[in-house]
C-alpha cells in the first residue's frame, strides 16, 4: 500500500508526500502517536508565524494594517502585533483552547488529520474575506516545506514503530 500525505489550508497551495520507502497499514495506536507528534509541529509553525508576522510561512509577510486601522488599534489595544487583538485568534493556533481544531478521523482506508480554530474571523484573513471590517489576506496557517516534510517524517516514524512491532522489517529506513 502506497501511503501519502496531503496538506492543505483554505487559500494556500496543497502539498503533497508520497512516503514510498516501505508498505505498512497504519493501526490505531501509530496514528495516535503520529498525530501528537504532528500536533505539536503544527503548534511550534503558528507560534513562530505570528513571532515574525508571517514571513516564517510559504506566502510571507502579512501586509502592513491600514494607517486608519493600526492608530485604531493602538489607541484601544496599545502596540499589538499584526493579527492579535483579544489574543484568541493566536491562542486558538498555539495550543489546545476551545476554539482550536484538532483532530485525526478514518474514511475507509485514509486518515485524515484536521487542525486549525473554529474562530470565524481567522477564515477571513486566511481569504481575504470581506469581513464586518474588511481584511487583507494574512494566512493564519501557512505550511511552508519544512512543515510539511517534518509532518511526514513523524508518520514515517510510526509506520517504521507499527511494521517493526509486527515483525514487518528488521531495521529502521529513516
Amino acid at each position: 500500500m502506497l501511503v501519502s500525505a496531503t496538506l492543505k489550508a483554505p487559500n494556500t497551495q496543497k502539498w503533497r508526500g508520497n512516503i514510498t520507502r516501505f508498505e505498512a497499514d497504519l493501526e490505531y495506536d501509530a496514528v495516535k502517536r503520529a498525530h501528537r507528534q504532528i500536533s505539536k509541529i503544527f503548534f511550534e509553525h503558528e507560534k513562530e508565524l505570528f513571532s515574525t508576522q508571517g514571513r516564517s510561512g510559504k506566502h510571507g509577510k502579512w501586509p502592513d494594517l491600514s494607517d486608519a486601522y493600526a492608530a485604531w488599534k493602538r489607541k484601544h489595544f496599545g502596540n499589538l502585533p499584526i493579527m492579535v487583538l483579544r489574543g484568541h485568534l493566536v491562542r486558538s493556533l498555539t495550543k489546545v483552547t476551545s476554539k482550536t481544531i484538532k483532530t485525526a478521523s478514518k474514511s475507509g482506508s485514509k486518515w485524515f488529520f484536521k487542525y486549525g480554530t473554529t474562530l470565524e474571523y481567522g477564515l477571513y484573513h486566511q481569504k481575504g474575506i470581506a469581513g464586518p471590517h474588511g481584511s487583507k489576506t494574512r494566512r493564519a496557517i501557512d505550511p511552508n516545506d519544512t512543515m510539511a516534510r517534518e509532518m511526514i517524517r513523524e508518520i514515517q516514524r510510526e509506520i517504521v514503530k507499527a511494521a517493526k512491532k509486527t515483525g514487518g522489517f528488521d531495521t529502521a529506513i529513516i
